[in-house]
This record gives structure tokens, sequence and C-alpha cells, in this order.
């Protein structure tokens, strides 16, 4: 069965809830995966989201304004979190079994600087998902590696941050991985916001939905659906 999902820079939700709604009114996701929430434990999530439409998992930065993400899910899918995928990055995973198909992964990522951390992070994580059998990943967010070609895929030449950009796309090719989204996300021009994937035939569109959104500096979100 095709499930919708859109990935969403936030850069701040709390004082964006009439967008939100918008964008789940008009696009009517199964699956939203956030970054740049800016979201402490002290905000509820029922304040942004209609929670009898969707269940809600959050990683905060506790300490800090900016930053975090969240996977929200149609509470017509039984969703569970996956603590044991987590790991240094800012990140957060969740799946659910559908029966007749291969369990459905679903990680949100934010990568806020150019620090080799948080890609070694994130390794680390798709190390731990690597040897359960017969899966699908889709894993959605803020790469903030801007000078990709996603064509290709490869680093431009003569463009700073080489090592990071091709770190990557080890990573990527390691985990057979690949990003489906080739769209600017970004209003410099550039890809940060990607949708990666181990069964990338079976996403359908993607789509940019940015016009749904009032104009705010990167904030984009991408639709894509995916047959289970």
């Amino acid at each position: 069965m095709p499930l919708r999902l859109i990935n969403v820079n936030f850069q701040s939700i709390k004082n964006k809830k009439p967008q939100l709604l918008n964008l789940i009114n008009s696009m009517k996701p199964d699956i939203i995966v956030g970054t740049e929430t800016w979201l402490t434990p002290e905000h509820h999530s029922s304040e942004f989201f209609p929670i009898n439409q969707f269940e809600i998992f959050r990683r905060d930065r506790p300490n800090n304004a900016h930053g975090g993400v969240l996977i929200a899910t149609s509470r017509e899918f039984i969703f569970d979190e996956v603590p044991e995928l987590n790991s240094e990055c800012e990140g957060l995973w969740v799946k659910t079994s559908i029966a007749g198909q291969p369990n459905l992964y679903i990680g949100a990522f934010y990568r806020p600087d150019q620090n080799p951390k948080h890609l070694e992070a994130l390794n680390e994580s798709l190390n731990n998902i690597r040897a359960i059998p017969n899966k699908s990943i889709v894993l959605a967010g803020d790469f903030n590696l801007p000078h990709m070609d996603w064509e290709t895929p490869c680093h431009i030449s003569g463009k700073p941050l080489k090592n990071e950009h091709e770190s990557c796309l080890d990573i990527l090719f390691e985990h057979g991985l690949e990003n489906v989204v080739r769209s600017e996300t970004h209003e410099a021009g550039n890809t940060l916001d990607l949708i990666i994937t181990n069964r990338p035939g079976a996403v359908n569109r993607i789509r940019d939905a940015s016009r749904i959104w009032s104009k705010c500096a990167n904030w984009h979100t991408l639709t894509l659906k995916v047959r289970q």
C-alpha cells in the first residue's frame, strides 16, 4: 500500500502551527519527518499537532533552543520507536510491521555543522540496522551537504568540504542507500534536505511542496510515496 512521507526543515515549529495544519490538510501525509523543531521537553506535541491523527516521536535538545528532530506517524498505522538504533547524532528511528511486507524503518537526521562526528554517529546507527533482515529503510532530514552533485553522485570539484561529502557517499554506498531527491531544497540553490532509502524503486514520486508554506528561509518540504 502507498505511504506518503513529507520531509520538513521547520526552522522552529513553535510559531508555525497554522502552516503545519495547512500542510497536513493539503498533503494528507502518513508520516512527517521534521528537523530543526527548536522544541524542548517543556513543549507538548499537542500544542502543534492534531494528536488524534498523529503519534509524535521526538528527540529534543534539552539545553539548546535550536535543533531537534521528530517523526509524526498516522494513527492508521502502528509505529514503535527503536531506541537501540539511536546514537550520538541528532537522529531518531521508528518502525512498523505490515503483514506480508518488509519491516519499515523511518529515520530522522539533522547534521547541524561540519563536525565529522555527526556522520560517524549516523554510520553507527546504520551499522546497528544492517543485521536486520528483510527491511525497508527511509532516512530523511537535513544533511547540510551543499556541494554535492546528487545526479552523479559526487562532490563538486573545487568546492570545499570534500572529505565530509565523500564520507557521506561512502556511508550510503556501504549500506546500499540512495538519495532520491535531486531538486534544490534551499534558497541558495543547494540540495540539503534528503530522502534516502534502500529501495529507491519503491518511490513513486518526489515533488516540492514548498508552495504550501509561507516564504521562510531554509523551510522546504518534499513529498513522496513509498509503495510497500
